[in-house]
């Protein structure tokens, strides 16, 4: 009976070795997933903070566009590119002279001379220099748009990994409750009579796995929690990630209108502004380079100081001549090429824009099908399986590996429902950042941001 008893040990020993390398697969392969919402969802044994210690997704991103060292950075170029214009359109500074204009030899005096030598354009390139550096400061501008929705993106997606690793834990730990009434039921049925030993191993194998996924994904979702705190600009060595709790985001509920996603994004995309100002910029050098044509002016003043004579005033102007029409027409050359080029990059940026709009609101789409059909069709049917499976062992109308197979699918089922619910915020955040919306925007109206019946505050 003892050597009986050891071979069914390592029995399970060997089966508990299968199959916690498979859940384990499963919850590293497979993207985040996401539960049925509420604080039912939360595993058993993870205590609940308070609601006021959780983090909502619009105070993560908030927080990262307010204090990530990347947008501080773009900030202060910004800063750099406005001090610009008016170095770029001031005049030289005056030459002022003074020194002996005649000294005589014979030592009976000398005339002494102050002067002021100022010189100026006679056209306005002084102002066109400063247009093309206001355009510059235009480009850097956009420039910080594009790094705040960059920033805000990367955000939302941390975010929600950290979401969905709480939804693999929730998910886990539903499952973990039906196996440990699996085994339950096997003891029960043993202790009848009615079922045999390997029943309840098995059942107790199967429990072991779960616990182990359960384990696998806490540790997951510390590396993610860490992730959402460096992209929100908060050093994870300074706060601890694993008290980081996180409000669910709510869903999105209907489609937006294309058309008025479209319109929203050809005037809120800060790359068009940027490729608007650098147009603008390339507009201004070539008119730079069209005064360059008019002459220099330059105005000298003085005062003559005589130990001979009366002292007396000097006034002079002179004017360049632009003779060297070679480099000059070069200049106006390059700059209307370059103008001509930035016309065209911003013709193909509107393109790229509108694909990207026009694929995201696809995938939006897609997933949005895909999660109605998981949690309103395939999700329910699972359960009832999985219900039918555990009676049916219980009263002795089946058996322990059909229970054991209801369960798993319901779990994967489970698993991909919440992973499409996850996948609809994922894609819906992508649309806006193709629309061009930040934090401090609000969608298009047609965008019903609503809570979806599983999800919890604020999208």
């Amino acid at each position: 009976m003892a050597q009986k008893g050891g071979t069914i040990w390592r029995a399970v020993f060997l089966l508990s070795l299968c199959f916690v390398p498979l859940s384990a697969t499963v919850l590293w392969s497979e993207p985040a997933s996401i539960p049925e919402g509420g604080e039912d969802s939360r595993a058993s044994d993870a205590p609940r903070p308070a609601a006021q210690d959780e983090l909502d997704l619009a105070t993560a991103v908030r927080t990262a566009l307010e204090n990530h060292p990347e947008i501080m950075a773009q900030s202060r170029r910004v800063e750099a590119a406005r001090m610009r214009p008016r170095q770029a359109s001031a005049l030289p500074d005056p030459m002022i002279m003074a020194g002996v204009d005649k000294l005589l030899l014979d030592g009976e005096g000398a005339d002494y001379m102050f002067q002021v030598v100022q010189s100026f354009p006679l056209s306005d390139i002084r102002g066109r220099r400063a247009e093309v550096e206001r355009a510059r400061a235009k480009a850097e501008e956009a420039a910080l748009g594009g790094v705040a929705l960059d920033r805000a993106l990367a955000v939302r997606m941390a975010f929600f990994d950290v979401w969905q690793w709480d939804l693999v834990i929730a998910t886990t730990a539903k499952s973990l409750d039906l196996a440990r009434a699996a085994l339950d039921t096997a003891l029960s049925r043993y202790r009848s009579a009615s079922a045999g030993q390997a029943d309840v191993l098995r059942a107790g194998a199967e429990q072991a796995s779960l616990e182990a996924s359960l384990k696998i994904a806490g540790e997951n979702r510390l590396g993610s929690a860490a992730s959402l705190l460096a992209a929100m600009g908060v050093s994870p060595a300074e706060r601890d990630p694993g008290d980081l709790r996180v409000q669910a985001p709510a869903e999105p509920g209907e489609l937006p209108e294309l058309p008025d996603l479209l319109r929203k994004a050809r005037s809120a995309r800060p790359e068009l502004g940027r490729a608007q100002a650098l147009v603008e910029e390339a507009e201004g050098s070539s008119r730079v380079a069209r005064a360059q044509y008019y002459p220099q002016a330059q105005i000298l003043s003085g005062y003559m100081l005589s130990t001979m004579g009366t002292d007396s005033y000097q006034g002079m102007l002179g004017v360049s001549v632009p003779l060297w029409l070679g480099w000059r027409n070069d200049a106006a050359s390059e700059a209307r090429a370059r103008a001509e080029a930035g016309r065209c990059e911003l013709t193909g940026l509107r393109l790229d824009i509108e694909k990207e709009v026009v694929s995201s609101f696809a995938a939006l789409k897609a997933a949005m099908v895909s999660r109605e059909i998981l949690l309103r069709e395939v999700l329910p049917r699972a359960e009832a399986a999985a219900d039918a499976a555990l009676a049916a062992y219980a009263s002795g109308a089946g058996d322990l590996v059909s229970l054991i197979d209801a369960q798993r699918a319901l779990y994967e089922i489970r698993l991909e429902a919440e992973r499409a619910r996850v996948d609809v915020c994922r894609r819906y955040a992508r649309l806006m950042r193709a629309v061009g919306v930040t934090e401090a925007q609000d969608p298009d109206p047609a965008l019903d941001r609503s809570a979806h019946s599983h999800s919890g505050d604020g999208f």
